[in-house]
């Protein structure tokens, strides 16, 4: 079992998982990270991570078109006051944020998937481990195993 950082959402929490015990379930082998060793996805399993990551690249394809349509939506024009320019400004602000974000997201989807083609999908970029089930569960499009990414995050340490 592992332990879950203190005070992150549940699936925050699974998706940084931290090492505890030297032995995985029922006393299976582990490795240095402390978790069980992790058998080579089966390619029905591959597929399937395909299938989704497919499905996600199509929805965040929407997402983002949805969210273009509204940044480039025209204002209200002459009628509006200096306090409403600025409102609309901070909106157009966060619109943008939520546009870079869904662009990388659809970015890091497309890479999974070239992995999937190079048969490198499942694979740590890192230590070249095999990602845990649970992971991609979670974060389909991982390319680091928990470990490897926490030892990568800036906020490493840090509640």
């Amino acid at each position: 079992m592992r332990k879950k950082g203190p005070g992150l959402p549940p699936y925050a929490a699974a998706a940084i998982e931290l090492p505890t015990a030297a032995q995985g379930p029922a006393g299976e082998a582990s490795d240095r990270f402390g978790s069980a060793m992790e058998k080579p996805l089966t390619p029905a399993e591959i597929q399937s991570f395909r299938e989704r990551l497919e499905v996600e690249l199509t929805l965040h394809a929407r997402e983002v078109e949805v969210v273009e349509e509204r940044v480039l939506e025209p204002s209200g024009g002459a009628r509006f006051q200096e306090d409403d320019e600025a409102l609309e400004e901070e909106a157009l602000d966060v619109e943008l944020t939520a546009l870079e974000t869904q662009a990388r997201l659809g970015e890091e989807i497309r890479e999974a998937l070239a992995r999937i083609e190079a048969r490198r999908f499942g694979l740590c970029e890192a230590c070249r481990r095999p990602i845990p089930r649970e992971r991609l569960e979670l974060v389909p499009h991982a390319r680091r195993c928990a470990p490897c990414e926490q030892d990568r995050s800036p906020h490493r340490g840090r509640p």
